[in-house]
């Protein structure tokens, strides 16, 4: 029983759509976020709970907290978490620009005197997590153990994506609480 847990947020495939048309396809290039999960569990004939998730920014971060979560629960052994952001097309900056979401000057300066966006990055990271009992138990080499993790909203602030430093403080004592 492993679980896979993927933050994933966007794709960028559809908007391929309109070019291939033109040149005659007959396909609508998408993706389904559970795909990605699924995908994996799939291949790899894994029977745990496999979702995708999807809460932007946070998205990988909330795939290791649920991970962290079933893992607590007994709804796996086992958990592959972790996620992926790429810009495939350009128009994901387009649309980014037009917002006014992205920093003129190319830095983040968050909660900073002077932030003016953000810089949006692309990669992919996955970790494999399991009981640290059983890790010792299976002599895994151990790279990190996580003792607590915690989610939130920040609810209504001075923007839809404007951040809020206090509840992203709540979110960093309530992790810090739950991990002793």
């Amino acid at each position: 029983r492993v679980g896979v847990f993927a933050g994933i947020t966007k794709t960028g495939y559809e908007l391929y759509g309109p070019e291939l048309w033109k040149k005659g396809a007959h396909i609508f290039p998408q993706i389904s976020f559970s795909s990605v999960a699924n995908r994996i569990s799939y291949l790899f004939n894994l029977q745990g709970p496999s979702m995708p998730i999807d809460t932007m920014c946070s998205s990988s971060l909330t795939a290791i907290h649920e991970a962290c979560e079933h893992l607590y629960r007994g709804e796996c052994e086992m958990a592959i978490a972790g996620g992926v952001n790429l810009y495939l097309h350009p128009l994901g900056y387009v649309g980014l620009c037009a917002n006014h979401m992205l920093s003129a000057d190319g830095r983040c300066k968050s909660f900073g005197k002077g932030g003016n966006g953000f810089v949006p990055g692309e990669g992919a990271g996955v970790v494999l997590l399991k009981p640290l009992s059983k890790a010792i138990a299976d002599e895994d080499p151990i790279h990190a153990v996580i003792r607590g993790t915690s989610i939130n909203h920040g609810g209504k602030t001075n923007g839809y994506t404007v951040p809020s430093p206090t509840a992203q403080g709540e979110l960093i004592r309530t992790a810090l609480e739950r991990a002793g």
